[in-house]
């Protein structure tokens, strides 16, 4: 199993998070939508530079 279980579960090559939207996106309260891409570019930012800081984190909210 890979590490981070988020990234498995939204941003795979099933792409489950698009298809999830696509079918119940009037279900998805707006918070969630914000978190999970708020998510997916901190996952984009580790995979491109390696790591990932706080200061990094702190400055996507």
């Amino acid at each position: 199993m890979e590490k981070n279980i988020l990234q498995t579960i939204f941003f795979n090559e099933y792409q489950n998070w698009k298809k999830l939207l696509q079918n119940h996106s009037r279900g998805v309260r707006p918070v969630v939508k914000k978190e999970v891409r708020n998510l997916s570019i901190v996952v984009i930012f580790v995979r491109v530079t390696g790591y990932l800081s706080v200061k990094d984190v702190m400055k996507l909210n």
